[in-house]
């Protein structure tokens, strides 16, 4: 008999009919792989079995790296968020309000929709430097040129980004969801924040930047390509 593996990485629980045919599949695999805990930890109580394995996606290490190149657009000591600006499940709120209470700070916006300067209230335009669609070449170069990232997402799986901002050593700051909830109990990588203290711990890594080690940390976590390929590979032939 052929055993089934499913993988399951996308959060489908405020949808009836997405979340009963997840539930089906979860309950009639062999075997169920999650991205991360935090996506098992929402799933657990529906199962009818405990045959699970958490294998991350994973991030090209030998790609995103520290480089010395540097964007001439990006403004000084940047602060990095990518995203979009929808409010949920992204936090576009959340930023807005950081940027508009942190006013002697630079902020760097990767956006994957069209948001624009337009859409920016006015007074906060000479502080964030916002790019559009942009390709991984350019994504690498400007992570590289900002000193912190932030995830203010109400909801995520995994945050590749984030992890891509590690990969070249940039700490993160970041709401207690995906990864960071995996990892919330190590500050190798960053920082845990919530809305009643995003600006202090933006500000508190910032200081002590030196003290993190974020690419060694998620290499070490198995966040690799090879790690992961090797955990499926593992899982497969076993």
């Amino acid at each position: 008999m052929v055993k089934t593996i499913s993988l399951i990485q996308d959060i489908q629980l405020h949808d009836d009919s997405l979340k009963n045919m997840q539930i089906d599949v979860i309950n009639h695999s062999d075997i169920v792989v999650f991205n991360t805990n935090y996506v098992y930890s929402k799933y657990k109580n529906y199962m009818t079995h405990n045959n699970v394995k958490i294998i991350p996606l994973g991030v090209n290490f030998d790609f995103f790296k520290p480089i010395s190149e540097r964007h001439p657009d990006v403004l000084p000591n940047s602060i990095l968020f990518i995203g979009s600006s929808l409010t949920y499940p992204k936090g576009f709120d959340r930023l807005l309000k950081i940027i508009e209470e942190m006013k002697d700070s630079n902020f760097c916006l990767i956006m994957k929709d069209n948001f624009s300067y337009d859409q920016l209230p006015s007074q906060l335009n000479c502080r964030v430097k916002i790019f559009n669609r942009i390709n991984h070449e350019t994504v690498r170069i400007i992570i590289n040129s900002c000193i912190c990232a932030i995830c203010t997402s109400y909801e995520e799986t995994q945050h590749l980004s984030g992890i891509e901002c590690g990969a070249c050593d940039i700490p993160i700051i970041a709401s207690c969801v995906g990864i960071y909830n995996d990892c919330q109990n190590n500050e190798d990588w960053g920082v845990i924040a919530d809305d009643t203290n995003f600006v202090e711990k933006i500000n508190y890594v910032i200081k002590n930047k030196d003290k993190f080690n974020p690419r060694d940390y998620f290499i070490k976590q198995g966040y690799s390509i090879p790690s992961c390929r090797g955990a499926w590979t593992s899982l497969v032939n076993n």
